[in-house]
């Protein structure tokens, strides 16, 4: 409580400092499990469509609630982990304890490895579903039927492989070797020489994927406008298949 009571009396453009970098690593904390949560829903929507389609609201509202609860416990283990007063508060550092930055870091590491292992299992999976082309599934109750828009699916699963490319270089790759670094060789070349690289190449990372995303699906949108996997669908409900 001391330290949180120290910070509240720094000048107004070191609070903004302290407490826009405590929230950036708060949330740090958070990104890991909710990439984790979209990896997980891409595969259980691929692998298991019909119970998927029962369980993406309860899955939508746990990945925001744990993530959400990890956000505020972060940001609240932050403002109050008593630290020695440093001569000056400069940056989130100076007032955070190391340690706890340390141990999150290792969490989002384990977490973009699960990350990563299920990408690579949901490309697996679309690969040999693309491969299957039209399919019909036959339950106990209903007749689900699966007409593929190829090209279309083919691009998605294209542009899952290149999010997992782009997440290994820009985000695992400097994450792996700033830990191999530090804990292994005990050098900070990476932080001395470069700065936080490892947030720097995260946010290109974050704006790379959006600007695929945005160029090659409204690219394969624009090349079949009439022929969504959902207007499939739309049609093959009004002739009873």
């Amino acid at each position: 409580m001391e330290s949180f009571l120290t910070c509240l009396c720094l000048p107004l453009e070191k609070q903004v400092a302290l407490w826009s970098g405590i929230s950036l690593f708060s949330l740090h904390t958070a990104i890991g499990p909710l990439d984790l949560f979209v990896a997980l829903d891409r595969l259980l929507a691929l692998t298991c469509p019909l119970k998927y389609r029962v369980i993406k609201t309860k899955l939508l509202v746990a990945s925001l609630t744990i993530c959400t609860s990890l956000y505020i416990s972060m940001f609240l283990v932050y403002s109050l982990y008593r630290r020695p007063k440093p001569p000056a508060i400069i940056k989130t550092i100076d007032f955070v304890n190391s340690q706890l930055m340390e141990a999150d870091y290792v969490w989002n590491m384990v977490m973009i490895m699960m990350n990563i292992l299920i990408s690579v299992a949901f490309a697996v999976k679309l690969k040999r579903f693309l491969s299957s082309g039209a399919t019909i599934k036959r339950t106990k109750l209903v007749f689900v039927n699966v007409l593929l828009d190829i090209p279309y699916m083919a691009q998605a699963h294209t542009i899952v492989l290149y999010q997992i490319v782009l997440e290994c270089i820009f985000w695992m790759a400097p994450s792996l070797t700033k830990v191999i670094m530090e804990y292994g060789f005990h050098k900070k070349v990476i932080v001395i020489k470069a700065g936080p690289v490892t947030l720097t190449a995260f946010m290109v990372y974050v704006a790379t994927c959006s600007v695929m995303y945005w160029r090659k699906l409204s690219r394969a949108q624009k090349e079949t406008p009439n022929n969504t996997l959902f207007q499939q669908r739309e049609r093959s409900n009004k002739i009873g298949i």
